[in-house]
């Protein structure tokens, strides 16, 4: 038997969480996985299926590359969600059969493989960007500043909402050009990464979207329609996080302010954890155990 195991002991770079993604294909044929595109160093951005059923539902890991730990979080909720396929019983208020026939969950664990391993690996794993990250960097330490992708560009403010304001707010926040954080690009889906991600979106009627940040224990939508404001009241419930309004240059350009203006569906900015960004490790188990209910209530439906 192949034993899988999603280890909480270290991070998990883009190396690492390909292993885990293989181990549990390998251990559970029904969960199938495919990439929807290639980082700017040509890493996989891998895309895992839970179930499939006409329903469909995104959650979406690591856009931030010192928000290493939402990808282990959901690597941990696809291993729960096909240990409980396997065994049969109930997940959340339906049998898991039932759940796997009406929703197909889209899972991305990385969505910023290259920013990832620049953070946990040293700038040295950035390959042909490690001159221009470095030269970014200016002597900071990777693990402690770098949100960005190879070209230091912030992936979650690359999508096309608010773009030109977003522009004008980044001189308030004193950032001139790329760099490790805010840098929005030269125009929205300037980057694969965000290219890939919103080609794999038009591509699939999504019902819902889920984007795992940390930290602040924070709820965002841009969304005010009453399915959204009945989906905010719910994930708030059940995880004890506040729905919150973003400001200022947090409020642009994002995932989620792009899915909810391009399909008029609900969406979600999940700030999971509290403190300071690396989370540490030693602090996973109560994180999971507030973001699992709404992973698992966005599968089940309302």
């Amino acid at each position: 038997m192949i034993v899988t195991h999603i280890s909480t002991n270290y991070p998990a770079d883009s190396a690492l969480t390909y292993h885990y993604i293989k181990r549990l294909g390998q251990k559970y044929p029904f969960l199938s996985s495919e990439s929807m595109g290639k980082s700017v160093l040509g890493r996989d951005i891998t895309v895992l299926r839970l179930g499939f059923g006409p329903r469909r539902i995104f959650f979406f890991g690591a856009h931030h590359a010192l928000e290493w730990i939402t990808t282990l979080i959901l690597l941990r909720f696809a291993l729960d969600y096909c240990e409980r396929k396997t065994r049969g019983g109930r997940f959340g208020e339906k049998s898991i059969n039932e759940v796997f026939a009406e929703t197909s969950a889209y899972v991305v664990p990385m969505v910023n493989p290259d920013g990832v391993d620049i953070v946990i690996n040293g700038a040295a794993s950035a390959g042909d960007e490690r001159e221009n990250v470095e030269k970014m960097l200016s002597g900071r330490d990777p693990s402690k500043v770098w949100q960005a992708n190879a070209r230091g560009v912030d992936l979650n403010h690359n999508y096309n909402a608010r773009f030109d304001e977003g522009k004008r707010l980044e001189g308030e926040y004193g950032v001139t050009g790329p760099g490790p954080t805010r840098f929005g690009g030269p125009y929205y889906e300037s980057e694969p990464e965000t290219r890939a991600v919103c080609r794999f979106l038009r591509a699939r009627r999504c019902e819902l979207l889920l984007s795992l940040h940390t930290q602040g224990r924070e709820i965002y939508s841009p969304g005010d329609s009453p399915e959204s404001k009945a989906w905010l009241g719910e994930l708030s419930r059940l995880s004890g996080y506040r729905a919150a309004v973003p400001e200022g240059i947090a409020a642009c350009r994002g995932l989620c302010d792009w899915f909810a203006l391009e399909f008029s569906r609900p969406a979600f900015t999940i700030e999971a954890g509290q403190g300071k960004n690396p989370l540490p490790l030693r602090d996973f188990d109560g994180i999971y155990a507030e973001v699992f209910p709404m992973l698992a209530a966005a599968v089940c439906g309302m």
